[in-house]
């Protein structure tokens, strides 16, 4: 009797998760509604980026497993977050590990991860970027003078955040119009005379093969916390934390807003 009345326990539980209908009941305070997030926001965690759920029809663009591409969806993802508040606009904190790369702005951490995949590559005449005066260039070639350890490439990192802006990256890096958007792109904002300006990389994309819509997910360095944050979608929650590449004018993010002439690309 008892078995047969544990296994009726057993049913109603699964029946109970199966009224659930695949959705999570978490309301979006930021987003100023009670409505919910969809399905894609509860598959078991991910450990890394490039395991963050797809919407239903997607699949992620092909990377080379050499590429920038393949490197930032490698980037491990933490388990949890701080508090509350801070989850209701980020989806998730990327663990960049910033090791000897402290109080870092939004363009070092930028810089940060793009060097440490040349460096990785052995692609050094590549780690090169301009100064905020009068133009210098400060390349890690000249910087190593044969010590290619990752001691010395850690304090080329720390000196040239002092020398390098959002501004100063932003002329540095190519404009590109979005429809030739790609993964390791940046939204740089443009303000002169401010050089810890807004900014966010875009660390993975998707295709829908039936609706020809192209997806990204957008990542953004908080210099006062000193993470890197996977940013969700309050303009369009059936996708969070995806963006569309069809965004229309403006890129609403949960800090700022885009404009289209903002994306730069380091190719």
């Amino acid at each position: 009797m008892k078995k047969f009345a544990y296994t009726i326990l057993v049913l109603l539980g699964l029946a109970a998760l199966g009224c659930n209908n695949g959705k999570s009941t978490r309301s979006n305070k930021a987003g100023g509604d009670d409505s919910v997030f969809t399905h894609i926001e509860i598959h078991p965690s991910p450990t890394k980026i490039g395991e963050i759920p797809l919407p239903e029809g997607y699949v992620r663009i092909k990377a080379d497993s050499n590429s920038y591409a393949f490197f930032l969806r490698e980037l491990p993802l933490k388990s949890s977050f701080a508090d509350d508040e801070y989850h209701s606009d980020n989806y998730a904190v990327v663990d960049i590990n910033l090791e000897d790369n402290t109080d870092l702005k939004s363009s070092d951490a930028i810089i940060l991860l793009r060097s440490r995949y040349l460096y990785n590559q052995k692609q050094y005449k590549k780690i090169i970027y301009s100064g905020e005066t009068k133009g210098e260039l400060y390349p890690y070639l000249e910087y190593a003078r044969g010590d290619y350890s990752v001691e010395r490439f850690n304090e080329y990192l720390n000196d040239i955040s002092n020398k390098i802006g959002s501004q100063t990256l932003r002329k540095q890096m190519k404009s590109k119009k979005v429809n030739q958007l790609s993964i390791g792109d940046v939204f740089i904002e443009e303000k002169e005379g401010k050089n810890d300006a807004h900014a966010v990389m875009v660390v993975d994309m998707a295709y829908n093969n039936k609706t020809n819509d192209t997806i990204f997910l957008l990542a953004q360095f908080d210099s006062g916390k000193q993470q890197m944050l996977i940013l969700r979608n309050h303009v369009d929650k059936d996708i969070s934390p995806w963006f569309s590449k069809d965004f229309g004018k403006y890129l609403f993010t949960p800090n700022w807003t885009f404009f289209r002439k903002d994306l730069k690309s380091f190719e």
